[in-house]
Parts: C-alpha cells; sequence; structure tokens
C-alpha cells in the first residue's frame, strides 16, 4: 500500500486531531449481500442528519419566501333567478317551487291520443285513489261512481290501436263495467261540474263529497308535474327553449336557453341577454355575502407527493401518456401535474341555490400574517365558467349562473321514442317510431305493435290475380307501419332554407287511408322539422317519466323528453314502378 495511505501512531493522531479525515464512497444506500431485498427496499435510515443532508441535496431546505394560506375572507353578491317561462311568455312562468328539470321538461300526461284513452294504469289508479277517499265519508256510493265513470269497452271499428293489442284487449275487457275510471272524473272536476254531479246517492252530503273531489284534484296535481299552459318543448326543434329572469349586479338580465336536450340544466345551457332596467325592480338588488374559511390544498388522482419517500396512489399515470408535438393542451396539463400540483388551493364556500354569483373580492392571509388581494383574470383568453351572451360569439360578465339542479334522478324505460334517419336511396328522411305509448301506459316496440295494426285492418280474404297473368305492376312498395316519412319543403318566405314536414304513407289494405304516427312526438299538428337538426348520424328522441326529490325532500314526478345522436343512416326499402310475381 502505498505510505501516505499509513498514518504511523494512528491513535496519538485521532486523540490530538492533528490529521484532517478523508473519506471515500461510491453509493448512498445499504448494498444488499443476499438474494432477499425486503430490508433493502425499506429505505432504513439511521441517521436524521443523513436525511436533513439529502433534502439540502435536492432542495428542500432551500428558502422561497413563500407563505402557506392560512385564511381566506371572500365577498360574494348573489341575485335570485325567477321564474322559468317559455320564451316571449311573460305571464306564464314553467316553474313554481320546483327544480329546474322538473319545472322546463314537464309535458302532458298522455291521458287521450289521437282520439283513443291512453294510460289504462293510470285511469285505474286514479279510480281506487278516489273510492279511498269515498269510503271514509260515503262507502255506499262506491258502485254508483263505477256505474257513473266506468272503464269503456273498447270497439274494434273504433278502437283498433287498443283491439289490435292482445295485451290491451284483454285488459279493457277485464277492466270495463267493473273498475271505476278515475281520469273520467278527474277532467270532469277540472272541467268544472263538481264532484257529486249526477250521483243521487250523495244526496245530502254533497258538500263533503265536492270537497273530498277538490282533494282529489290536488292528489292528481302533486303526483305528476303537468304544464298548466305553455309548454318549454319546441317541436321544430326536439328540444326545449325557456328564459330565467335574473339580475347582475342590479341589472336586469336574461338567462336565455336555446338548445337544452340533455336532460341536466347547468350554467353552460344559458346565455345572458340584457333587458330594460326597470328602476322599481327591487329583486335585481345585490345580496351580499362575506365569507371567510381554511383554504385546502388542490388534490388530484395520481398527484405527486411534495413529501420525501412518499409514493403516489397509481391511479394516474403521466408517465403513460404520449402527446403529439402540437397538443398543447396536453403538455400544459402534464405540467401542471407535475410541477405545479401542490401550488394550488381551493378555497370553499356555499351559496344559495337559483342564483347569479359574482365574486367581488378576495383576501388571503398567509402564515407570515401578510395579506394579498387575488384578483379575478381579467384576460379574454380564461372564460371557464363565463356565460356567453345570446345572439353573438362575447362574453358576459364575470357571473356564475348556480342552479338547483338535480345530479341523480331516477327514469323509467322510454314512453315513446322516435329515431330520425337520412335514406340516401329514397332521399328522404324518416321518424321511426322504436317505441310507441300502448293504451296500457307503458311503452311497446313500434315494429311489433304497427305489425299487430296492420294484421289487424287488413283481415278478411287476400285478392286473388287475374287468371293467366304472370306478371302484377306495384306503383310503390309498403313501408314498415312505424316508418313516418319528413319531406322537405320551402321554409316559408325562403327559395333556400329547407324545413321537413310530416307526412303520411298510404295503407296497404285501404290506399285511401294513411298510417297515422302513433307517438306524441310525431301527433304535433302540421310538425316540421328544421333540415339541420337530422345529421347525417340521426337523431334519437325519448319521452320519459323523471323521479327526483327536491330541496324540502318531496318527491317531484314528470313526463319529460331527451333528444340524443343516432346511429347513421338507414334504408326503408321504398322502391317504385315495379314487376313482382302474383303468386
Amino acid at each position: 500500500m502505498t505510505e501516505k495511505y499509513i498514518t504511523a501512531e494512528l491513535s496519538a493522531v485521532i486523540a490530538s486531531r492533528g490529521r484532517p479525515g478523508v473519506t471515500f464512497w461510491n453509493r448512498l444506500e445499504g448494498r444488499p449481500r443476499t438474494r432477499a431485498f425486503d430490508r433493502a427496499l425499506r429505505a432504513e435510515v439511521r441517521d436524521a442528519l443523513w436525511m436533513l443532508t439529502r433534502q439540502w441535496q435536492v432542495g428542500e431546505l432551500r428558502g422561497e419566501d413563500a407563505g402557506s394560506p392560512i385564511h381566506a375572507k371572500v365577498r360574494v353578491d348573489t341575485t335570485p333567478v325567477r321564474a322559468f317561462r317559455p320564451p316571449g311568455d311573460d305571464d306564464k312562468p314553467l316553474v313554481a317551487d320546483l327544480p329546474p328539470q322538473a319545472g322546463v321538461e314537464q309535458l302532458p300526461v298522455p291521458l287521450r291520443m289521437d282520439g283513443v284513452e291512453m294510460s289504462l294504469d293510470l285511469r285505474l289508479l286514479m279510480g281506487r285513489y278516489w273510492l279511498k277517499l269515498l269510503s271514509r265519508v260515503l262507502p255506499a256510493a262506491a258502485d254508483a261512481y263505477r256505474a257513473a265513470y266506468p272503464v269503456r269497452r273498447p270497439d274494434p271499428g273504433e278502437d283498433a290501436a287498443i283491439c289490435a293489442h292482445p295485451l290491451a284487449w284483454a285488459s279493457y275487457r277485464a277492466a270495463a263495467t267493473r273498475l271505476m275510471d278515475g281520469a273520467a272524473l278527474y277532467l270532469s272536476i277540472v272541467g268544472g261540474a263538481p264532484a257529486s254531479t249526477g250521483i243521487d246517492e250523495v244526496a245530502g252530503s254533497e258538500a263533503e263529497v265536492d270537497a273530498l273531489g277538490t282533494r282529489f284534484v290536488a292528489w292528481f296535481d302533486r303526483l305528476i308535474c303537468r304544464p298548466e299552459a305553455a309548454t318549454a318543448w319546441r317541436p321544430e326543434r326536439m328540444e326545449y327553449g325557456f328564459v330565467a329572469d335574473a339580475g347582475s349586479h342590479g341589472t336586469p338580465v336574461s338567462l336565455v336557453a336555446q338548445e337544452y336536450s340533455h336532460g341536466r340544466i347547468d350554467w353552460h345551457d344559458l346565455d345572458a341577454a340584457p333587458v330594460p332596467s326597470d328602476p322599481g325592480d327591487d329583486e335585481t338588488a345585490p345580496t351580499r355575502h362575506v365569507l371567510g374559511m381554511l383554504p385546502t390544498a388542490a388534490s388530484f388522482n395520481g398527484m405527486p407527493n411534495s413529501r420525501w419517500w412518499t409514493f403516489e396512489d397509481g391511479r394516474t399515470n403521466f408517465g403513460g401518456i404520449r402527446p403529439d408535438s402540437t397538443d398543447l393542451g396536453t403538455l400544459m396539463l402534464i405540467e401542471f401535474g407535475l410541477v405545479y400540483a401542490n401550488d394550488w388551493f381551493v378555497v370553499p364556500f356555499t351559496l344559495p341555490v337559483d342564483t347569479v354569483a359574482r365574486v367581488r373580492g378576495l383576501v388571503v392571509t398567509d402564515v407570515f400574517g401578510e395579506r394579498t388581494w387575488v384578483s379575478r383574470a381579467e384576460s379574454d383568453g380564461w372564460r371557464l365558467f363565463r356565460t356567453s351572451v345570446a345572439g353573438g360569439g362575447a362574453v358576459a360578465d364575470h357571473d356564475l349562473v348556480i342552479l338547483d339542479t338535480a345530479d341523480h334522478l331516477q327514469e323509467s324505460a322510454p314512453l315513446d321514442e322516435v329515431v330520425f334517419v337520412r335514406d340516401e336511396m329514397a332521399n328522404l328522411v324518416w321518424a321511426i317510431e322504436k317505441t310507441i305509448p300502448s293504451p296500457l301506459g307503458v311503452g311497446v316496440a313500434g315494429a311489433e305493435a304497427g305489425h299487430e295494426l296492420r294484421e289487424f285492418l287488413s283481415r278478411g280474404p287476400a285478392p286473388t290475380p287475374a287468371e293467366g297473368t304472370d306478371i302484377r305492376y306495384e306503383v310503390m312498395t309498403s313501408v314498415p307501419e312505424h316508418w313516418i316519412p319528413m319531406i322537405p319543403m320551402h321554409r316559408p318566405g325562403s327559395d333556400r332554407a329547407i324545413q321537413l314536414r310530416r307526412a303520411a304513407m298510404p295503407r296497404p289494405s285501404s290506399p285511401s287511408a294513411l298510417v297515422r304516427p302513433r307517438t306524441w312526438l310525431l301527433q304535433e299538428p302540421g310538425l316540421h322539422v328544421h333540415e339541420e337538426e337530422v345529421p347525417r348520424a340521426g337523431i334519437r328522441v325519448r319521452r320519459t317519466y323523471r323521479r327526483v326529490r327536491d330541496r324540502q325532500g318531496r318527491v317531484r314526478v314528470w313526463l319529460g323528453a331527451t333528444k340524443q345522436t343516432g346511429r347513421g343512416e338507414a334504408s326503408s326499402g321504398l322502391v317504385f314502378d315495379q314487376i313482382v310475381d302474383p303468386r
């Protein structure tokens, strides 16, 4: 060994500290000498000074002159959002103490459609409830009400839609003359006739029975939310349109929703439209809220931990993201998640719903006692949660619309469902009734119901071809019963704009008769749909019962419609001028 590495009288040199020591190393962690790595992976540290040195090495002890926030005080001004209403109808609000969805989406309950009595289940439910109410006051009059308001027996000549469906025909025959039609009594009371009208058995107790009638009407009105007059449904767009009156910093504002169809009202469905100011309108005066709270560090799945020797949960793999060189949004998100994630804090506070809120100021106090005024982002590039202006690409002021929207609701099976598809071969748009409402009150397959109705109406001997003929000429082939044509027509006053107007196909068994639509969505008189509403992928419109609880815990049920994107084009098989085998 080289002489310079040998120290003579080492004990004396160490005692006198006369020579500085020099240490050589090539690893900082332990080197395992066995096949088991359990102890090596524990990262055991017996020297706290080594941990501090390691933190100094990676820069954790470097001062940044930044303090953590410990308190925040915010001032928010809110103005209420008043009743929703159809556009241009100031006197008919849609919402009265209801969640916005229930007030905007509600559609009429189908008790009768196209001359056919519908919703037998609902009619029998209403009849049972009335007899239950009557049993507490005058049980002897139950048979009289069954006789006065019976379930009508279907007539095969007039009620083909009921008689063609075996289950509906059997249900109506079983209930006819035995059970009470509560809907008939309800419509009679709503029409102005007292509940005791025409019933001799209630003589002397008319006042009590009429009071029960008022209670009966109130019960059914609570059972299912229905529009009293106008609805927000726009059949030409197959979506909803409504206006909400509100205020912004003391200025009246209308919040306009022009294309709402997805079933959950939120701030991005509304556009701001200023209205003339009314000096006597005190409802637009803002309410001040001053709130103090403790800031909370923002967190998300896979967020890198800022402390040493801690591991992430692994639910987000930033290393597995492979963005393109031009994908700046993804690159910025990765940089935020890996570099600046622990620099963000959340200041949670609670505000009343159905209001328009504006943050007027935010003051943050850090651990050094310094206060910092946080101003809002004034750049036009930051538009998150900012409401647009109706009719243009501008952005309204820094207001946040907070609505009492139900996140979770129960939805029934579709009562009716219509799919609008394009048929390039026939050069038409078809409205296919995938599901139609049956007279029993539930949805049934449109193809099956259409086949049953066609077979019912075409009963009788089939036409026989003339003797000695080998061919037969068909002017036009038929299409399924549940395919309703939408023919293109010019919009009134325009030579270029096209709208799709509902037409009808002739019935094969009787060419003079036309195939009528059987869904509420297509039975609108003079229905027309704007052509741009039916893209190449088509659209799917569904009408379902929806159920939710409001803030007071009360159950709200209504009948609403939603619109979704379809699944592409379709072919009806419609052809003209065909020669076929007569056999």
